[in-house]
Formats: C-alpha cells, sequence, structure tokens
C-alpha cells in the first residue's frame, strides 16, 4: 500500500460522517497526513426556471453549508482534542454538484489525494439500494483507496479490511 500523505473526508453532516471524521483524524495524525473536509451542495433549482433566482438560492445554500461546514470541523477537532495531544491541519471546501460522488471522484483525482475516507449507515432507501449510494459509487470510481467507515464503528486500529476485486484468471496468484 502506498505512503498516505493526504486525507479526503466527504462529508453530509450527518453523523456517520462525523464519525468518519473522527477516523480520519487519528489517521492523520498517525500518518501524518493533510487532510481536507469536502461538502457537496446540490444547485437549487426551485419551482422556477428564472436564472437569477436559481442563482440566488443556490448562493444561500452555500452560504449555510459554509458555516454548517465551520462548525463541523471545529467540533470534531473539539472531540478528538480530548484523546489526540496534537491535531492534524484540516482544510475545508464546499462544491456545487448535482452529482456528489463524481465531484469527490473530481477532487481527489484533481488534487491527488491518496484516501478518500468517508461514513455509511446502515440504512438504505428504495432509491439507494437501486441506484447506489455515494460511498458506493465514489468506491467503483475512486482513483485512490477509499474506506467506507460504518455509521457504528469505533476506532480500534485497523482490524479487518475487506478487499473487492473482479477476479481475473491470475489475479488468485497475484492475491497469494
Amino acid at each position: 500500500m502506498k505512503i498516505i500523505h493526504n486525507i479526503l473526508i466527504p462529508t453530509d453532516f450527518s453523523d456517520c460522517a462525523a464519525n468518519a471524521y473522527q477516523y480520519g483524524l487519528l489517521f492523520a495524525d498517525k500518518w501524518k497526513a493533510g487532510m481536507k473536509l469536502l461538502h457537496v451542495v446540490a444547485p437549487d433549482y426551485g419551482v422556477t426556471d428564472l436564472p437569477v433566482l436559481v442563482d440566488i438560492a443556490t448562493k444561500e445554500k452555500i452560504e449555510v453549508a459554509i458555516e454548517l461546514l465551520q462548525t463541523f470541523k471545529k467540533d470534531g477537532l473539539a472531540k478528538a482534542k480530548e484523546t489526540m495531544p496534537a491535531l492534524p491541519d484540516v482544510t475545508d471546501e464546499v462544491k456545487v454538484s448535482s452529482l456528489p460522488y463524481a465531484t469527490i471522484c473530481s477532487v481527489a483525482a484533481d488534487e491527488e489525494f491518496d484516501l478518500v475516507l468517508m461514513g455509511t449507515n446502515s440504512y438504505h432507501s428504495a432509491w439507494e439500494t437501486a441506484f447506489g449510494t455515494n460511498a458506493s459509487s465514489v468506491l467503483k470510481q475512486a482513483h485512490c483507496h477509499v474506506l467506507i467507515v460504518p455509521e457504528d464503528a469505533s476506532y480500534g486500529g485497523l482490524q479487518t479490511v475487506g478487499f473487492a476485486a473482479d477476479l481475473h484468471e491470475t489475479d488468485p496468484y497475484h492475491l497469494w
């Protein structure tokens, strides 16, 4: 496995994202890695086709998201400070996109992140079950390592790692 220098943590501000953020902080501390929080805002199309109103509504969503991201970042750092003597440097960014998973993968590739670490919960709607979640889409499309942290997981170091692959004839030899 290549050395992890940069970790990307996508967040929707949920409890499972907060748990993944704590994992990310611990990993960043252990590996002396940089870390970035990313929140993707969907454009607000609203009930009108007037571009000016859509632009204003989207800008308002971005402003709210920036405030929420700052609070999320600060709360996570405060919680980590209880167990970590030195906190890693954490940057943050809000992007606008109707496809969060594509934006996450694009940021990870463009900014050369070594790891995308994100949370997932056990509940999935019928839509998510049929078409996949952001986590599963990032897992399929990211250029780098992806670590999916279950909502109820508690950090105790890496004990179990699942490896998924489309096995080909020679793969068992390489895995062995």
